[in-house]
């Protein structure tokens, strides 16, 4: 009012407070209001740059966030403001219904307006700011009314902030999911730490290619001793009727129970505490006593006729 040179009145004041009158605000104002109205501390500065990159992907400048000025809210007044905000979208009564996500709780507020130069053209209002909990996304829509025409936030401008959002469904809510948790490493044999009151979950996998795609989980390798994991464990049963009242078990085939005739029978043995006497075995005398062999010529009889030596010429 001091650009005007007036004081403000009480009548100023009512129609600034529902944004008639001499308030004036572009949706880009309104845009940046509704975030400040979001994270409930600060009036941050307008930014459209993220940073300058060159030719080569360098980055060569990244503007610094900047506050204008803290809001200094009471922590009721803002919770109060962000429950309001909730169920004009979510509540059965709440004017906003038509720009639910479905996805996310959304915060908003409808409002209408007024050309300065053409009293008799409407505008059509729908800000706010998602997710309720903890926002991230702050947004204003206008819808411009032909002249004459009857408009409201909820019916014209509402619709247009879902139709927008509702295409970008995925990059947002993978922008809303919570960061991952980094995992600790042990430095001693370099396994990850697991906090006692979280137990990990098994992974079930078809084939080794799916625990090779990921390195954070090692595939065993079975050493000659160790038996291998598909080999199924034996159950004792008693009699047949166990086996057969469960149908997971496989029954055992046919003949597999009946010996086999070429076995041979089993020789009984006698217990240790009761033995019998058994038959003395020839004993083998020492080196010592074994005398040494005498070789003899055998003696060819005096009666019995010699021949005589073949000559070279008789064969």
């Amino acid at each position: 009012m001091r650009k005007m040179g007036r004081a403000t009145t009480n009548g100023d004041t009512a129609n600034l407070s529902i944004g008639q009158g001499l308030m004036l605000a572009s949706p880009l104002q309104v845009a940046q209001s509704m975030a400040a109205i979001g994270n409930g501390n600060v009036l941050m500065e307008l930014q459209l740059v993220r940073q300058i990159q060159d030719f080569h992907g360098r980055v060569i400048e990244a503007p610094t966030f900047k506050k204008r000025n803290d809001l200094n809210l009471s922590p009721i007044a803002l919770e109060t403001t962000h429950d309001g905000m909730r169920d004009v979208v979510h509540a059965s009564y709440g004017t906003g219904q038509r720009a639910n996500l479905g996805f996310t709780t959304m915060c908003g507020k409808t409002g209408t307006a007024q050309w300065k130069d053409d009293p008799k053209q409407g505008l059509a209002w729908f800000s706010g700011f998602f997710p309720y909990d903890n926002p991230r996304y702050a947004f204003a829509a206008v819808y411009e009314g032909a002249p004459g025409e009857i408009v409201g936030g909820g019916r014209k401008a509402a619709p247009m902030v879902s139709r927008f959002f509702l295409n970008f469904q995925t990059e947002i809510e993978e922008n809303l999911m919570p960061a991952a948790r980094a995992m600790i490493i042990s430095e001693e044999d370099g396994q990850p730490i697991i906090p006692e009151d979280m137990i990990p979950k098994a992974i079930v996998v078809e084939d080794e290619e799916a625990l090779l795609g990921d390195p954070t989980h090692s595939l065993a390798t079975p050493s000659n001793n160790e038996i291998p994991v598909d080999i199924p464990r034996a159950i004792i049963v008693e009699d047949e009727e166990a086996l057969s009242s469960n149908p997971a078990i496989p029954a055992p085939p046919q003949g597999l129970t009946e010996t086999p005739a070429d076995l041979p029978e089993a020789i009984p043995v006698i217990p240790a505490d009761n033995p019998t006497p058994k038959p003395t075995l020839p004993t083998v005398p020492s080196e010592e006593i074994i005398p040494e062999a005498i070789p003899v010529k055998p003696e060819i009889p005096s009666d019995t006729p010699r021949k005589p030596p073949e000559a070279p010429g008789d064969r």
